[in-house]
């Protein structure tokens, strides 16, 4: 089975293996879209004659597999959420001689190189879509600040001049480093996702989608901090002296120190803000059918997820 046969009907493996997307084609016919992404294009484009013929997959979406990855992470509340949940924004495939690759490509958004490496994780892991391909897909970023190094990566990946695993590392180097500075960037993209989550249910007359978004982008910072730690040789054989189950447990640790709010408490929050009676004046009101006040969004951040400000 090669990876252009996975997005079409009845690829091998059966109905559960046909991939949902938007679009799959040649770069060609994606840029006569009217809606193509000039972002995508100038960085697949970046030579005008590539090494070899490369396709577009747009909008490719694929489930959360309740894999033992996903069971350690103890974050049961994305197993609520409608299949398939994941959604790949771009990736771009082809094959070099005997050789095929793909490229996950995520465009500028908070935290992008974390998704990024995430959703790789989530394709790639055991019983994940691509687990045949671990060492032939890469993540990029489309990050502003290194889109020309990002355009040279991808070339790289095209003629084959230089390894996935060296072309990962090196954008590990760039936003990652240190494992404590990895925790340190999930657990504050987590807190303002929430934050932004609870601003829109103020807002917002559709909540499904903001509470799925919020909770599938935990679960993939969740995913990509256990993930990444796990796979960290220089931490099993320096800081945990060749003992799988202590970097098990710390990695654990760690995906657990990312903070979240529950689907549930979700759902409620927009509840109690319709349910609140309106406040006429400076005074504060309880909700009706309570002894209990209102709760702002101020205070529930604060009780949630500990944020003080």
């Amino acid at each position: 089975m090669n990876i252009q046969s996975l997005f079409l009907p009845g690829a091998e493996g059966g109905a559960e293996r046909t991939l949902s997307f938007l679009f799959d084609g040649t770069v060609e016919e994606y840029a006569a879209l009217p809606d193509a992404n000039k972002e995508v294009l100038s960085v697949v484009c970046a030579q005008e004659k590539p090494a070899v013929p490369l396709r577009i997959v747009t909008g490719l979406k694929f489930d959360i597999t309740k894999n033992v990855t996903s069971q350690i992470i103890h974050y049961k509340d994305a197993f609520k959420l409608e299949n398939p949940a994941l959604t790949v924004p771009y990736m771009v495939y082809g094959k070099k001689g005997e050789e095929e690759f793909a490229m996950i490509l995520v465009p500028e958004c908070e935290a992008g190189y974390l998704y990024a490496k995430a959703l790789y994780y989530c394709l790639t892991e055991k019983e994940g879509t691509f687990d045949n391909y671990m060492n032939n897909i890469v993540s990029f970023y489309l990050d502003p600040d290194h889109i020309e190094e990002v355009k040279k990566s991808v070339q790289d990946v095209i003629s084959g001049n230089t390894s996935f695993g060296w072309i990962q590392r090196y954008y590990d180097k760039i936003y990652i480093g240190r494992m404590d500075h990895l925790k340190e960037l999930c657990v504050a993209e987590s807190k303002r996702v929430f934050r932004h989550a609870e601003e829109l249910l103020e807002t917002e007359e559709e909540r499904k989608p903001v509470i799925t978004d919020a909770i599938v982008r935990c679960y993939l910072l969740k995913k990509c901090m256990y993930v990444h730690y796990m796979k960290a040789k220089n931490l099993l054989n320096g800081r945990y002296g060749g003992d799988i189950k202590l970097q098990r447990t710390a990695a654990k640790e760690a995906a657990n120190a990312v903070p979240f709010v529950s689907y549930s408490e979700l759902w409620r929050y927009r509840e109690a803000i319709e349910n609140a009676p309106k406040v006429t004046t400076s005074e504060e009101i309880a909700v009706e059918g309570s002894d209990e006040k209102a709760e702002s969004p101020e205070e529930f951040a604060k009780r949630v997820l500990g944020i003080e400000e």
